[in-house]
């Protein structure tokens, strides 16, 4: 019950447990059918032999900085690969944006992990209002803290035991999922860029959202003297300023005491500054295909 709830708050797919499962087909209620005791037993065995049998899904962990290309290859390999994606930086995410929200400290660890258990489903959540540069410089202070990430890191760790049908296995990015969140992953790919290129990318982001039209005033907003007045239009980003601040996030996911930023041991490690996507995406499906052939061929060990 705790897994179920646990998916619900997070949007979690999700995925029958394996017990759960094989209890429901070995008819394992009692007094159902006619079947003795022993047949019920066989049934069960039989079950559970089945279940041993079955590899372990395919877990993809995928870190990184900011504006690497990490989640936008994640995205691509799980759709050629069949497998269900989590972007986890959301989950920090949503927890920095209601933290704003609702003028909360940003480093009161034990109030923020009560709020990241309390959150609603991420579907109700828009992500283009995560995706802003105050809720990412948030979620980067908020993520630094032990009790947030503790109370984030279990439904992690179920999404990728626990695939939801009909997917074989998952991909997870985010900055400590190869380290700490699936150390055991099947394969591991530490996606970066220089800091210039980064910049330069998510300027762009930056740039595009800048320039999309504010909404009209809303006319139940107008007053005796007609409609309120538009918002000030906020000022235009720079490559320095974006720069500026990417250096600074770095620097904190990087020292951070509690999953800093780092490339597992055995990840690969794929700079994109001068890949494109293409590129970048053959690289990280060679390296995942070949780590899945070889944990076969181990025994299917992942």
């Amino acid at each position: 019950m705790q897994l179920a709830a646990a998916r619900r708050r997070l949007l979690l797919p999700g995925a029958p447990l394996v017990s759960g499962a094989l209890a429901g087909r070995a008819g394992l209620r009692s007094g159902s059918g006619s079947g003795s005791g022993a047949h019920i037993r066989a049934m069960s065995a039989a079950a559970a032999g089945a279940a041993a049998a079955a590899p372990p899904p395919l877990v993809v962990a995928i870190d990184g900085p900011a504006a690497a290309g990490k989640g936008t290859v994640a995205r691509l390999l799980a759709e050629r690969l069949g497998l269900a994606h989590m972007d986890t930086g959301l989950l920090y995410r949503r927890v920095a944006a209601a933290a704003l929200a609702a003028g909360a400290r940003l480093d009161d660890g034990p109030a923020l992990a009560a709020l990241a258990s309390a959150l609603p489903p991420l579907e109700r959540t828009p992500e283009a209002e995560l995706r802003s540069e105050a809720v990412s410089q948030a979620a980067s202070k908020v993520s630094a803290l032990p009790p947030v990430r503790a109370a984030l890191l279990q439904a992690q760790r179920d999404f990728a035991a626990s695939p939801p049908p009909p997917f074989r296995g998952t991909v997870l990015d985010g900055r400590d999922v190869g380290t700490v969140v699936c150390p055991a992953a099947t394969a591991k790919l530490f996606i970066t860029a220089s800091p210039e290129a980064r910049a330069r990318r998510r300027l762009l982001e930056l740039q595009a959202r800048h320039s999309e039209p504010n909404p009209g005033p809303n006319a139940a907003a107008a007053g005796p003297s007609g409609p309120a007045p538009a918002p000030a239009p906020a000022p235009a980003p720079s490559l320095e300023g974006v720069l500026a601040a990417m250096r600074e996030r770095d620097e904190r996911d990087a020292a951070r005491a509690v999953a800093p930023l780092a490339p597992a041991a055995d990840a690969l490690v794929l700079d994109t500054t001068g890949l494109g996507i293409e590129q970048a995406l053959a690289a990280a499906l060679a390296h995942v295909r070949a780590r899945e052939a070889a944990a076969a061929a181990a025994g299917g060990g992942g």
